[in-house]
């Protein structure tokens, strides 16, 4: 990643012996270029974040529509109570009466699908922010690191002086991110398989907001 490469620039700075070697004229001008296009670079990181989980929110929305729904309407319709009342409706031939049935019925499983969707979406969105939130962080020290060195430079400063303390505010990994992204992928895969039976649908909902919850307090 670019990010990457501007991070390792001013690691390359810091590391030059300027008792021995000087400092060229265009180093200043390319830090302050590099602070100029770390702003764009954080928020290409935090585009390709959220184009990642709008992914996983249409993967939930397509086990939700093709898998999670059939097998809750039939559910519904098998309920003996709901079964008989249609049956007498339908036998009445009263259109209104039907109608108002399937409005009530309709009413009633939207609001179950919407939770249903909710409960397993929010806690993407959950850790989605908190990741927007490591990066958006993490281009800061990138930011306020990039800006001392600047001034470091156009006042000719000995690097090798501030070494250690410049290099001790470069505590960014990605590794963190990655492995969150990884395992986030893992737990809607396993969960959007398809399961057996409506138990097992149940238990894998069930494992899924578990394991999102364990990710999202480790961040």
């Amino acid at each position: 990643m670019r990010a990457n490469f501007f991070k390792g620039f001013i690691i390359v700075l810091l590391s030059l012996n300027i008792g021995c070697i000087s400092i060229p004229k265009q180093a200043p001008v390319l830090s302050e270029e590099i602070g100029k296009r770390v702003a764009s670079v954080e928020q290409s990181h935090i585009n390709l974040l959220h184009v990642y989980f709008d992914e996983k929110r249409s993967e939930l929305d397509d086990f939700i529509s093709k898998t999670w729904i059939p097998e809750f309407a039939k559910n519904v319709f098998a309920n003996p109570t709901v079964e008989s009342k249609w049956n007498e409706i339908v036998s009445s031939n009263d259109i209104q009466q039907r109608m108002d049935f399937i409005i009530q019925l309709g009413t009633g499983m939207q609001e179950k699908i919407n939770a249903k969707r909710l409960e397993l979406v929010q806690p993407l969105n959950d850790i989605e922010q908190k990741l927007e939130q490591e990066i958006r962080d993490s281009y800061t020290s990138i930011k306020s690191a990039n800006n001392a060195i600047t001034s470091y430079l156009n006042s000719a400063v000995k690097v090798d002086e501030n070494r250690n303390k410049y290099l001790s505010m470069f505590g960014i990994t990605e590794d963190k991110i990655n492995n969150t992204i990884d395992k986030v992928d893992s737990f809607v895969s396993d969960l959007t398989d398809k399961a057996e039976t409506v138990q097992q649908q149940e238990e894998k909902v069930e494992e899924y907001l578990q394991k999102l919850k364990e990710l999202k307090s480790k961040i």
